[in-house]
């Protein structure tokens, strides 16, 4: 289940949790836990606490995703009753996706503490699933031209100043700054914003995927006072942004996302499953990867779509 991410099974398992379990509960993932001296102690993979009924509780979920290593050992669960006793979880459940040691499995027992393992499964063994790949369609944009507009009424030195820091930078460098935020972006992050909130304009509508790109034209203003767009100069000067002017090529690209993995989750000692769950073929979007999800919770038969985020996307 490891991706490039090493967070995937974190990322289920947390999931399914937020899923099946009381809306009240609180799930955080990867928390770190410091000493008085500002020192990290520990980092826990996933953290469950709130209130059930009158009884307060704080849930420790750990996992273990080591696909080249054996079941997970009886060292591995020792630890996680350490775990438990020092920082005062009143439950610890560990994952594996390698299943358990013998010697682990009654030594948990012993101590009480909850095994759950994912099990490789196929999509014939889920009934309710249904097909064997998903169509994705993306919406495409190539930026052919981006013209910074700021005041003439600014000084000669400035507007000097002003070509030299933008002459020549490619519409992905982060060298504008929203002043509201403090935030560096660069033109091709406000480009694909403004497409997204242009409420009166459809600008993807007619194109066919795999069909001829269409060429437009946008202005995006920057002079109204809630939003206050700059460049940054030399010595700490900047110079207020009033428009960007773009021009662009659109287009949609039709991919299949055959099934990658079907897998379930299960409760070791009763041997039963809690979810069972298909993910498709990573795709890339605007620079990142990508995986679309079916998961079903077993026991109420519910299915939901989730879009997983993986990673930066290679190159």
């Amino acid at each position: 289940m490891s991706s490039n991410d090493g967070r995937s099974l974190e990322k289920f398992v947390a999931f399914v949790e937020s899923v099946v379990g009381d809306k009240g509960l609180e799930i955080t993932t990867n928390k770190k836990t410091y000493d008085d001296d500002g020192n990290q102690i520990a980092e826990f993979d996933i953290e469950v606490r709130g209130r059930i009924g009158t009884t307060v509780i704080a849930w420790l979920i750990e996992c273990r995703d080591r696909p080249s290593e054996r079941r997970a050992p009886v060292s591995w669960i020792e630890q996680l009753v350490g775990r438990r006793d020092r920082f005062n979880f009143s439950r610890v459940t560990a994952v594996s996706t390698t299943g358990f040691a013998d010697g682990a499995q009654a030594f948990a027992a012993n101590k009480g503490i909850e095994l759950r393992q994912i099990c490789q499964s196929s999509s014939e063994e889920f009934e309710w699933l249904g097909l064997e790949s998903m169509t994705h369609l993306e919406r495409m944009h190539e930026i052919t031209s981006s013209v910074i507009l700021i005041s003439p009424d600014e000084s000669a030195e400035t507007l000097e100043a002003f070509h030299q820091t933008i002459h020549g930078v490619s519409t992905n460098v982060a060298n504008l700054k929203l002043v509201s935020t403090n935030e560096m972006v660069s033109a091709a992050q406000l480009f694909q914003s403004a497409l997204a909130s242009d409420a009166d304009v459809e600008w993807f509508e007619g194109l066919v995927p795999e069909g001829e790109s269409v060429n437009v034209a946008l202005r995006v203003d920057y002079r109204a006072n809630d939003v206050v767009l700059v460049v940054p100069l030399v010595e700490g000067k900047e110079v207020r942004v009033q428009a960007i002017e773009y021009k662009a090529k659109l287009s949609v690209r039709k991919s299949d996302l055959p099934l990658a993995n079907a897998m379930r989750y299960e409760v070791v000692a009763e041997k039963r499953v809690v979810s069972e769950a298909a993910s498709f073929h990573p795709f890339v979007a605007h620079g990142n990867q990508w995986s679309l999800e079916i998961h079903r919770i077993a026991e109420t038969g519910e299915q939901h779509l989730g879009l997983r985020y993986i990673g930066k996307a290679p190159g």
